[in-house]
């Protein structure tokens, strides 16, 4: 997978829209860890962090320091749920 090319955001969607629709709690777990298994996960997963990393830069620079704290907590919050 060439990472450069790889539509991370369409990616996320397209696999929070799969798991939405399926009914049983159990399978959508399936579905997740299926999905946590591959190279494309992995490569979304890193996109993802790479950009909301950016966007916390973005709001320093901006003098948006109190909003970058609390993007640093939930991204904390999000590595401990994983």
């Amino acid at each position: 997978m060439a990472i450069e090319n790889f539509n991370y955001k369409k990616y996320r969607e397209g696999l929070a829209d799969q798991i939405k629709k399926e009914p049983d709690r159990q399978k959508r777990r399936e579905v997740l860890q299926t999905a946590q298994a591959t190279e494309e996960y992995e490569g979304a997963e890193i996109l993802h962090r790479a950009g909301a990393e950016k966007e916390r830069k973005r709001l320093i620079a901006g003098g948006f320091a109190e909003e970058a704290k609390a993007f640093e907590k939930v991204a904390e919050f999000a590595d401990r749920v994983k």
